[in-house]
């Protein structure tokens, strides 16, 4: 503990200074202010000052010793970096390592090297209101210039239908979620783009006694336009979709069975929402390929699916040209090794990072790699998680600067966690866990970035029920 310096006047014993006391480092540099009373009377001691913060300098009866001392100045258990312990910033006692970071507050609280962020902001906006969410299938989010726009399979009514909700940029719901599906059977895994104008929706359905994909148009308030559009019409399984906008049409990739096992097919829609042009089939290989991830770079449609093809599954890619034609072959992005799948695509505007859950070790991990444009892979592959736990659906959003990453985190209970990954793929963070302890398990994560924040949706069972949440995480820098 510090002790105070002493500052007396001692004109009556014929001396004047600083009169040091054991159990603090001197930091002072003038060797007249280390005179040291001694038994009533006024020694002149050697300059106790080291020039070093991590020794505790004692000064008595002329004579200077050094020993170890271990600062912990802001009294919060953690030792001053500077001194070999791990406490970054051992001014202020709300940074240390383990600390919740607070934004807007200029302090890295967490020590994790960046000041003010990322942090999960005041949200925990809950959608519905009935233990309705459907856990095992994905939902989806987009930003829509004003607001978050978030899509999930939901089974109130009986049967899984497709429901859309409305979040603001300040967590308010926007009205009641809406119910966007109304026919016989079941629907879903939802993808949701934004045109500009309105939502365009596409999921899988059976109301026509085999699941096949639809799609619809939907205003900026939730209201249906026009009637849901039939995708495909084939033989076998159709599902997966994945929907993206490319300034003046939506492109659509989905996994379908009709050749006898699964491949990978695509199609463009127009904004009115009719086909543009065939379908194209994208693979066409042994083995499974399924759930791809499309993204529109500005001149073409990309995407990376999972592929079984061979001895184990891999993460592939392949770009199409604007007319939807295949722009070279299809490429694997991953080794051999292992068993990988369920990936998650994102544009950058120079190249795609992609995450996949990745079964190389006996707990699945949660894998990430940078590509070029071309999608060879830049660097190395980065792993994400090394717990030993079971980590799983991993979606990747760009920010602009940096990656954001989700992800379900599989133990005695689930839990979500969010990571960073920089420009180059160096992964700066990968343990902020949303929504912070308040749900016992927590699902499927999904992320939009708005320009100044994320917005996450996310599956939670809480209060002994399931239901869908939106939280925020922003960043101050």
């Amino acid at each position: 503990m510090r002790i105070a310096i002493v500052v007396v006047a001692l004109s009556a014993l014929g001396c004047q200074g600083a009169v040091r006391t054991t159990g603090e480092p001197d930091t002072s540099t003038d060797p007249g202010a280390d005179e040291v009373v001694s038994d009533g009377a006024c020694t002149t001691a050697e300059d106790c000052d080291d020039s070093d913060p991590c020794t505790e300098d004692e000064c008595d009866s002329g004579d200077c010793s050094h020993t170890a001392w271990e600062p912990d100045v802001d009294g919060d258990g953690y030792v001053d970096a500077a001194c070999g312990g791990d406490d970054c910033d051992d001014a202020h006692a709300s940074a240390h390592p383990g600390a919740d970071e607070v934004c807007n507050d200029g302090i890295d609280n967490d020590c994790d090297g960046h000041v003010d962020g990322p942090a999960v902001l005041p949200s925990d906006v809950q959608l519905t209101e009935t233990d309705s969410a459907v856990l095992d299938h994905a939902m989806s989010i987009v930003w829509a210039g004003d607001q978050f726009g978030l899509a999930w399979v939901d089974d109130r009514d009986g049967n899984n239908e497709i429901y859309l909700g409305r979040v603001s940029p300040a967590a308010e719901e926007l009205g009641a979620e809406t119910r966007e599906t109304d026919a016989a059977g079941d629907s879903f895994d939802p993808s949701i783009a934004w045109s500009g104008s309105e939502f365009g929706l596409a999921w899988y359905d059976t109301r026509d006694g085999s699941e096949e994909i639809y799609f619809a148009r939907i205003d900026g308030a939730s209201a249906k336009i026009g009637a849901d559009v039939r995708v495909t019409n084939a033989s076998g399984v159709s599902a997966h979709p994945s929907l993206v906008w490319s300034g003046s049409e939506y492109g659509l990739a989905w996994d379908d069975q009709r050749d006898g096992n699964a491949e990978i097919y695509f199609v463009r829609m127009s904004a009115g929402g009719a086909a543009s042009g065939a379908e194209v089939r994208v693979t066409d290989a042994t083995g499974v390929s399924s759930r791809p991830s499309l993204q529109w770079t500005g001149s073409r449609y990309c995407m990376a699916w999972g592929d079984e093809r061979e001895t184990t599954g891999r993460i592939y890619f392949v770009c199409l040209d604007p007319s939807g034609v295949p722009v070279g072959a299809e490429a694997p992005v991953t080794g051999a090794t292992g068993s990988a799948a369920d990936p998650s695509l994102a544009w950058t505007g120079t190249g795609f990072g992609v995450a996949w859950a990745d079964y190389r070790s006996i707990n699945n991990d949660i894998y990430f790699a940078l590509l070029g444009p071309d999608g060879a892979m830049v660097g190395t592959e980065v792993r994400i998680t090394t717990d030993d736990q079971t980590d799983v659906e991993p979606f990747i959003a760009w920010k602009g600067d940096e990656f954001g990453i989700v992800w379900t985190n599989w133990g005695g209970y689930s839990d979500c966690y969010y990571g960073r990954i920089s420009a180059s793929g160096v992964l700066e963070e990968a343990d902020l866990a949303v929504p912070d302890g308040t749900a016992s398990s927590s699902y499927n994560p999904t992320l939009a970035w708005s320009g100044e924040e994320f917005g996450m949706g996310l599956m939670e069972y809480r209060d002994f029920v399931f239901n869908v949440f939106f939280n925020r995480i922003g960043f101050c820098e």
